[in-house]
Protein backbone atom coordinates (compact mmCIF):
# COMPACT_ATOMS: atom_id res chain seq x y z
CA UNK A 1 0.00 0.00 0.00
CA UNK A 2 2.85 2.75 1.11
CA UNK A 3 4.69 1.64 -2.45
CA UNK A 4 1.42 2.44 -3.92
CA UNK A 5 1.03 5.43 -2.63
CA UNK A 6 4.46 6.71 -3.15
CA UNK A 7 4.45 6.13 -6.95
CA UNK A 8 0.88 8.09 -6.67
CA UNK A 9 2.13 11.08 -5.31
CA UNK A 10 5.04 11.22 -7.20
CA UNK A 11 3.11 10.38 -10.48
CA UNK A 12 0.23 12.88 -9.72
CA UNK A 13 3.59 15.59 -8.92
CA UNK A 14 5.06 15.11 -11.93
CA UNK A 15 1.50 15.04 -14.30
CA UNK A 16 0.55 18.45 -12.71
CA UNK A 17 4.02 19.77 -13.28
CA UNK A 18 3.89 18.76 -16.82
CA UNK A 19 0.83 19.91 -17.05
CA UNK A 20 1.35 23.46 -15.81
CA UNK A 21 4.20 23.67 -17.97
CA UNK A 22 2.33 22.95 -21.14
CA UNK A 23 -0.99 25.05 -20.13
CA UNK A 24 1.80 27.66 -19.22
CA UNK A 25 3.52 28.00 -22.44
CA UNK A 26 0.49 26.35 -25.16
CA UNK A 27 -2.69 27.76 -23.50
CA UNK A 28 -4.19 24.31 -23.18
CA UNK A 29 -6.15 24.09 -20.37
CA UNK A 30 -7.56 20.48 -21.40
CA UNK A 31 -4.22 18.93 -20.60
CA UNK A 32 -5.06 19.14 -16.87
CA UNK A 33 -8.19 16.47 -17.77
CA UNK A 34 -6.01 14.90 -19.85
CA UNK A 35 -3.85 14.37 -17.03
CA UNK A 36 -6.13 13.68 -14.30
CA UNK A 37 -7.93 11.11 -16.15
CA UNK A 38 -4.50 9.37 -17.22
CA UNK A 39 -3.39 9.82 -13.66
CA UNK A 40 -6.50 7.42 -12.21
CA UNK A 41 -6.55 5.11 -15.34
CA UNK A 42 -3.05 4.32 -13.75
CA UNK A 43 -4.22 4.12 -10.19
CA UNK A 44 -6.98 1.97 -10.75
CA UNK A 45 -5.72 -1.20 -11.25
CA UNK A 46 -3.11 -1.21 -8.73
CA UNK A 47 -5.73 -0.03 -6.27
CA UNK A 48 -7.63 -3.05 -7.32
CA UNK A 49 -5.16 -5.79 -6.79
CA UNK A 50 -4.40 -3.93 -2.88
CA UNK A 51 -7.81 -4.02 -2.08
CA UNK A 52 -8.36 -7.48 -3.37
CA UNK A 53 -5.01 -8.92 -1.55
CA UNK A 54 -6.46 -6.92 1.49
CA UNK A 55 -9.86 -7.99 1.90
CA UNK A 56 -8.63 -12.04 1.37
CA UNK A 57 -6.04 -10.94 4.51
CA UNK A 58 -9.05 -9.87 6.22
CA UNK A 59 -11.62 -13.32 5.60
CA UNK A 60 -8.11 -15.33 6.11
CA UNK A 61 -8.39 -17.02 2.53
CA UNK A 62 -5.99 -19.12 1.38
CA UNK A 63 -3.35 -17.20 -0.65
CA UNK A 64 -4.22 -17.43 -4.45
CA UNK A 65 -0.57 -19.11 -5.05
CA UNK A 66 -0.84 -21.27 -2.92
CA UNK A 67 -2.55 -24.85 -3.91
CA UNK A 68 -4.06 -26.82 -0.93
CA UNK A 69 -3.85 -30.10 -2.43
CA UNK A 70 -0.38 -30.24 -3.24
CA UNK A 71 0.61 -29.27 0.13
CA UNK A 72 -1.76 -32.24 1.44
CA UNK A 73 -0.25 -34.42 -0.98
CA UNK A 74 3.43 -33.38 0.05
CA UNK A 75 2.42 -33.49 3.77
CA UNK A 76 1.38 -37.67 2.95
CA UNK A 77 4.43 -38.05 0.94
CA UNK A 78 6.42 -37.55 4.45
CA UNK A 79 7.68 -40.97 6.03
CA UNK A 80 5.66 -41.65 9.04
CA UNK A 81 2.61 -39.19 8.11
CA UNK A 82 -0.08 -41.60 7.77
CA UNK A 83 -3.37 -38.85 7.18
CA UNK A 84 -3.88 -35.61 7.28
CA UNK A 85 -6.66 -33.29 8.48
CA UNK A 86 -8.05 -30.13 9.68
CA UNK A 87 -5.79 -28.30 7.19
CA UNK A 88 -6.01 -24.28 7.27
CA UNK A 89 -4.20 -22.48 5.25
CA UNK A 90 -4.69 -18.31 5.09
CA UNK A 91 -2.57 -15.35 4.74
CA UNK A 92 -1.14 -12.56 7.78
CA UNK A 93 0.09 -10.14 5.19
CA UNK A 94 1.33 -10.35 0.87
CA UNK A 95 4.31 -12.41 2.24
CA UNK A 96 3.68 -14.42 5.36
CA UNK A 97 1.26 -17.76 4.72
CA UNK A 98 -0.12 -19.64 7.92
CA UNK A 99 -0.96 -23.22 7.67
CA UNK A 100 -2.52 -25.25 10.54
CA UNK A 101 -3.09 -28.88 10.42
CA UNK A 102 -3.53 -32.24 12.45
CA UNK A 103 -1.32 -35.15 11.34
CA UNK A 104 -2.15 -38.92 11.99
CA UNK A 105 1.61 -40.34 12.64
CA UNK A 106 2.49 -44.13 12.59
CA UNK A 107 2.69 -44.52 16.32
CA UNK A 108 6.15 -46.56 15.53
CA UNK A 109 8.12 -44.07 14.14
CA UNK A 110 9.45 -41.79 15.94
CA UNK A 111 7.03 -38.09 16.21
CA UNK A 112 9.18 -35.51 16.67
CA UNK A 113 11.16 -36.75 13.48
CA UNK A 114 7.93 -36.46 11.48
CA UNK A 115 7.35 -32.69 12.50
CA UNK A 116 10.76 -31.46 11.70
CA UNK A 117 10.21 -33.23 8.54
CA UNK A 118 7.01 -31.43 7.69
CA UNK A 119 7.95 -28.36 8.93
CA UNK A 120 11.27 -28.53 6.84
CA UNK A 121 9.21 -29.49 3.39
CA UNK A 122 6.92 -26.03 4.17
CA UNK A 123 9.61 -23.83 4.54
CA UNK A 124 11.75 -25.70 1.54
CA UNK A 125 9.24 -26.46 -0.82
CA UNK A 126 6.42 -23.95 -0.15
CA UNK A 127 7.97 -20.90 1.72
CA UNK A 128 5.52 -21.74 4.75
CA UNK A 129 7.15 -20.63 7.71
CA UNK A 130 4.58 -20.15 10.20
CA UNK A 131 3.54 -23.35 10.81
CA UNK A 132 1.45 -25.19 13.75
CA UNK A 133 1.06 -28.83 12.90
CA UNK A 134 -0.70 -30.85 15.93
CA UNK A 135 0.53 -34.83 15.79
CA UNK A 136 -2.29 -37.20 16.71
CA UNK A 137 -1.61 -41.15 17.31
CA UNK A 138 -5.35 -41.62 16.62
CA UNK A 139 -7.45 -39.20 14.87
CA UNK A 140 -8.99 -36.69 17.02
CA UNK A 141 -13.03 -35.93 16.73
CA UNK A 142 -12.34 -33.31 13.65
CA UNK A 143 -11.46 -36.04 11.54
CA UNK A 144 -14.37 -38.17 11.84
CA UNK A 145 -16.16 -35.12 10.73
CA UNK A 146 -14.01 -34.90 7.15
CA UNK A 147 -13.52 -38.55 6.59
CA UNK A 148 -13.91 -42.39 7.61
CA UNK A 149 -10.51 -43.20 9.27
CA UNK A 150 -9.16 -47.06 10.02
CA UNK A 151 -6.43 -47.40 12.56
CA UNK A 152 -3.55 -49.63 11.02
CA UNK A 153 -4.59 -53.62 10.90
CA UNK A 154 -8.16 -52.77 11.45
CA UNK A 155 -10.72 -53.03 8.91
CA UNK A 156 -13.78 -50.17 9.02
CA UNK A 157 -16.84 -52.84 10.16
CA UNK A 158 -18.90 -50.81 8.08
CA UNK A 159 -16.77 -53.21 4.93
CA UNK A 160 -18.55 -56.36 6.52
CA UNK A 161 -21.92 -55.57 6.82
CA UNK A 162 -22.97 -56.26 3.31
Amino acid sequence: GAYLEVWSDMLGSVGVIAGALIIRFTGWDWVDTVIAVAIGLWVLPRTWTLLKESINVLLEATPAHVNPDEIQEAILGVEGAQSIHDLHIWSISNDKVSLTAHVVYDPRTYNIEVLGKIRKLLAEKFDIHHVTIQLEDLPCEQAAEQHTFSPIGKEDENDHQH
